[in-house]
């Protein structure tokens, strides 16, 4: 990641995380990498690493913790190791036999149960193959403290035997002298010491010529001589001997296992980087757990979305005090990019405005992030901060001139993967003159198509913001009737900096603050409260904008739907006119079958001519009924055509209508030209060209989301309701209400229409008296409405 300038992760305290995890790691090597660590700019590498810690974290509060334990950096021996016949240290082998220890430890808790809860951890763990003969080896050679065990060679052990028994010998004829010279007075109070591995006798100068022996030193103050007896010099000699050869055969033994290491120097090299990596990722996630963080979904389309968030390092301060930390909501998206962020000093702009950049770094650098769980982040190649005074004396820079000289370099390098972040934007010189070159570069890096947060008590940034898309106004809310800030950030107003109300809590003069009042005049405070109301009207209007779209894709819904219906029961009454027409064809048919028994008899009667005329007569009615089911079948054929051509593509899981019945049910299988489908709480299987595909069924509110003027209202689908509804209207209506009536067999309906004119009524007993199947239309009775309600029974 590019920062401008390059002390930017210093600026947003970021290389303090760096440092708590350094604190952390268990290892040298891991603390000198994690002060190292640097964002990521590739999505799959931060995925990753947040998954990785993400998962470690979980283990801290899990059933089953990582076992890790301290370890020592291993590399700088690689090099003897790699040496012929070059003899390792005994603290390199020891380090060699404590990092296997660790990775040992890693192979067992690499189980099936543990690859169930952290699946990527322990595929990380995994992808370092434990090999069990270097550890093997060096546990031949050593044991639990680190010294040479006697088994590591046979003539190791036979020489420590011989050296055990002649100890013993030793200090026995050793203890007869002491307790001969005792009584005998020759020797000092502690009678026995030990100089140059020998044991010697503590004899006073005025009795060394009393005792046999070798002098080995004398005290300090002269008065005491070191002799070695002369009656243990020989196995004292023997002894030493021994003890050489002790030394020889473990320098052989070393040699031995130096190169028996050397071919697994490699699984070595891999096993510190793998234990490195480990000791990174661990560390990380306790850090993370220090401000509670949480794993964030980072996002291909650049867009920031953070819920309940705010600075860790603040968190884990407070935590200590204990002082409760406000959390903030921010979401910027590619409409809404840069937060120009106003307010009171000290009401938390600064931290806001530091805690956004800090956690998209922590993100990228794989650490969880101290949000709420859903918050979504975009990676960024470029980060840019001006915060605080880079005033130059080496430079010669002046604190605005440092300032211009970022803003010049910010220019020059940003782009659509910049975020950017701008402390007290404009400060620093004449307020009109330097309010209008913020203007001009805010206006520049909002052409760049940049994300960021920038801070500012310039009334004219606050215009501009409300005025340009891509900009969006942000304040921290202060409290005027306690006159202290609350640090809650709020979106989408301006903020005023409430300079008189923050002097008159710290105690200036009232005629101090009255003049000050007088000069400035009411212009500056009738800005910040004009941006405060078109801020409110904005967000209203575009509240109301977004529920009347809302409402229109329901309406356009409930129109498409409505349309699909009237077409399918269009459908079905013409499918049911034709059937009717073909069982009255049918019935013809058989009633010519009858007339030619009939001419059969009579022609055996001679009436030969009234039989041709009764022939003809069914002939010609059996004609028509003919052409009425040809049009009938041609109508319904026309619009199953237009049905088919409407209809959406039948897949699982999207929801269809049985063409016989109308019921509307979700697509669950598919198989050979056959669909299971659920209705309700029951499944059924039906021909594919028997269903319709049509949108999801709308739910079924306790009132209308959408006002209309004129309403019609079902009640069972016995009763409809048309009052107030023009003629025409009312017809197509009613038609659509009596022939789904009679399809779903139902045996009575009432109208409602009204008094009135009586024109409605009239339309009523008009449109029923069409139906063949309707058997009775008549006024319902006084206490059910009477005149104004029509009774239809089929």
């Amino acid at each position: 990641m590019l920062f401008i300038p390059e002390d930017v992760p210093q600026i947003l305290e970021f290389s303090r995380i760096l440092e708590m995890t350094a604190e952390r790691c268990l290892g040298d090597p891991g603390r000198e990498l994690a002060l190292q660590i640097k964002p990521s700019t590739d999505i799959r590498v931060v995925q990753s690493r947040l998954k990785e810690v993400d998962e470690w974290a979980r283990t801290f509060v899990g059933p089953k913790p990582v076992p890790f334990s301290p370890y020592e950096d291993i590399r700088d021996s690689f090099r003897y190791l790699s040496v012929v016949d070059y003899i390792m240290e005994v603290e390199d082998l020891l380090r060699y036999r404590n990092l296997l220890y660790i990775h040992q430890d890693l192979h067992l808790y690499a189980d099936d149960e543990a690859e169930v809860a952290y699946p990527i951890l322990v595929e990380l763990i995994r992808s370092c193959l434990f090999h069990p003969e270097p550890l093997h080896l060096l546990e031949q050679i050593f044991d639990d403290i680190g010294e040479i065990r006697d088994s590591a060679s046979p003539a190791l052990a036979s020489i420590r035997r011989s050296m055990i028994n002649l100890r013993k010998e030793l200090d026995k004829q050793f203890l007869q002298l002491v307790n001969q010279y005792k009584k005998s007075g020759w020797l000092t109070d502690s009678g026995e010491s030990i100089r140059g591995g020998r044991l010697v006798l503590t004899v006073p100068v005025e009795h060394k010529r009393k005792i046999k022996g070798i002098i080995h030193d004398e005290s300090a103050s002269g008065k005491t001589v070191f002799l070695e007896p002369a009656q243990l010099v020989e196995g004292n000699n023997d002894f030493f001997e021994l003890e050489s050869e002790e030394r020889q055969e473990i320098q052989r033994i070393l040699k031995e296992l130096s190169q028996r290491l050397r071919p697994h120097q490699q699984y070595l090299h891999s096993l510190i980087n793998h234990v490195i990596r480990l000791d990174l990722i661990r560390s990380k996630a306790l850090v993370s757990r220090m401000y509670k963080g949480t794993m964030p979904e980072m996002v291909n389309d650049i867009q920031i979305h953070l819920e309940d968030a705010f600075h860790p390092l603040l968190w884990i301060k407070n935590q200590a005090i204990p002082k409760a930390v406000i959390p903030f909501g921010l979401k910027l998206e590619p409409n809404r990019r840069i937060l120009v962020l106003s307010g009171p000093n000290a009401g938390g702009k600064s931290i806001t405005m530091k805690s956004v950049l800090l956690i998209q770094l922590l993100a990228q650098a794989g650490y969880l992030v101290p949000a709420r769980n859903g918050s979504k982040l975009p990676v960024f190649q470029k980060c840019f901060a001006d915060i605080g005074d880079q005033q130059s004396i080496d430079d010669d820079l002046s604190t605005y001139s440092s300032k211009l000289q970022n803003m010049r370099r910010f220019l020059e390098s940003a782009d659509r993967r910049t975020l950017v972040a701008i402390d007290e934007f404009g400060s620093g010189t004449d307020p009109k003159m330097g309010g209008a070159i913020a203007e001009a570069i805010l206006h520049s890096l909002n052409r760049k198509k940049v994300f960021g947060v920038v801070t500012t008590h310039y009334s004219n940034l606050k215009v501009f913001a409300f005025e340009h898309a891509g900009l969006v106004n942000g304040s921290m809310v202060f409290d005027q009737e306690e006159l202290h800030p609350t640090y809650e950030l709020r979106v989408g107003q301006p903020g005023s900096s409430f300079a008189f109300e923050i002097a008159t809590s710290s105690g200036l003069p009232a005629e101090v603050l009255d003049y000050a009042r007088k000069r400035s005049g009411v212009t500056n405070q009738a800005v910040d409260q004009l941006l405060v109301d078109l801020q409110n009207d904005r967000r209203r209007l575009e509240e109301q904008l977004d529920g009347i779209h809302d409402k229109k894709e329901k309406l356009d819904q409930l129109v498409s739907n409505y349309e699909r219906l009237f077409k399918d029961l269009e459908y079905q009454r013409k499918k049911h006119k034709m059937e009717i027409r073909e069982l009255a064809l049918q019935q013809k048919s058989r009633d010519q079958q009858d007339v030619d028994q009939v001419i059969q008899e009579l022609k055996q009667e001679r009436s030969l001519e009234k039989a041709k005329a009764k022939r003809e007569l069914l002939q010609a009615e059996q004609d028509k009924l003919r052409k009425q089911v040809g049009a009938i079948r041609e109508e319904v054929h026309q619009i199953g055509e237009e049905l088919e051509d409407s209809k959406e593509p039948v897949e699982e899981g999207t929801f269809v209508r049985i063409r016989n019945g109308g019921a509307v049910g979700e697509v669950l299988r598919m198989e050979k030209g056959k669909v299971e489908i659920a209705v309700g709480g029951l499944k059924m299987i039906v021909d594919l060209k028997e269903v319709q595909a049509v949108r999801e069924p709308l739910s079924i509110r306790s009132r209308p989301s959408v006002s209309m003027g004129n309403t019609v209202q079902e009640y069972g689908a016995t009763r409809l309701d048309i009052r107030g509804f023009k003629l025409e209207e009312a017809k197509k209506v009613l038609e659509l209400f009596l022939d789904k009536a009679l399809l779903s067999s139902a045996r009575r309906v009432a109208i409602l229409h009204g008094k009135g004119t009586g024109a409605l009524r009239k339309m009523v007993f008009s449109m029923a008296r069409t139906y063949k199947d309707i058997a009775e239309i008549v006024p319902a009775e006084p206490e059910d409405g009477g005149e104004g309600v029509t009774i239809i029974k089929f």
